[in-house]
């Protein structure tokens, strides 16, 4: 779930998401330190990544991982691979996160049963997901993809309980993407399991995980509401917010565990 606002995007273009990452996960990077990634609205949509530098200069640190998002729906050139997008980010020696949301945002709803998990699990959206194959495979370097996030919702299309979705559509819509792309030879792209940091309307986290075998990166998502917002969670510090989903994810196999949405309200 991405914060909106001005105020709010200051903060998500300075801290997107620090990544808990044993770095053996990527390929050449230092074996002693975590990675360190940002999502900014402006890169590499502009393909630059000048807002990414600034924020390395800012903090003293490397930025190591750039997240932006992706529709299933909308105009074509948002839904098709951009590969230019790609080669911002891999010149300057970064690694892309991608978030691939299988919804039309536009719609503003998350009742959206055009893309209902049942759908993507038989094949309606087959020729989509082979094309992102193809193309990110022909890149020819790491690349992070994160489907279906904070399945464990009630805010996207693919969350249980909405477009007759279940947590058993949930783990064969994702099997049966993965599926595809190693059926296509795209043994470079990475997939990222990324659940909501709390359970809502009973879906738990846990029921809808694919497999060890079909998940390289553990992910949570999580905010701090801030005491403006109650029905939310009120003022909560960083390990109030993700202590328990972390303990959750730690439980399901030893793979990397990454925080790849993170914000916070002032008090």
């Amino acid at each position: 779930m991405r914060l909106r606002g001005a105020a709010v995007s200051v903060f998500v273009v300075a801290l997107a998401f620090a990544l808990a990452l044993p770095v053996q996960a990527v390929a050449g990077a230092p074996a002693s330190r975590l990675l360190f990634g940002a999502y900014s609205p402006v890169d590499p949509d502009n393909r630059r990544t000048d807002t990414i530098a600034a924020l390395e200069g800012a903090t003293a640190r490397p930025v190591d991982i750039v997240h932006w998002y992706q529709p299933w729906g909308s105009r074509d050139w948002i839904v098709s691979v951009q590969r230019e997008l790609l080669d911002a980010v891999i010149r300057t020696g970064r690694t892309p996160l991608i978030t691939w949301e299988p919804w039309d945002p536009r719609n503003n709803t998350p009742h959206q049963p055009a893309f209902s998990l049942a759908r993507v699990a038989g094949g309606a959206y087959d020729a989509y997901i082979a094309q992102w194959a193809d193309k990110l495979r022909d890149v020819g370097r790491p690349i992070y993809l994160r489907p279906m996030h904070e399945m464990n919702g009630s805010w996207y299309p693919w969350a249980g309980g909405l477009n007759a979705n279940s947590p058993e559509r949930y783990v064969a819509a994702w099997r049966h993407i993965v599926d595809i792309f190693r059926a296509r030879g795209a043994g470079n792209v990475r997939f990222v399991w990324s659940p909501n940091h709390l359970d809502v309307l009973g879906n738990h986290m846990e029921s809808f995980y694919p497999d060890a075998g079909y998940v390289d990166v553990l992910a949570v998502d999580g905010y701090n509401w801030g005491a403006a917002m109650p029905q939310k969670g009120g003022w909560q510090t960083f390990r109030e917010v993700f202590q328990n989903a972390y303990d959750r994810l730690a439980k399901l196999g030893p793979k990397p565990i990454w925080i790849t949405e993170v914000g916070s309200r002032g008090r």
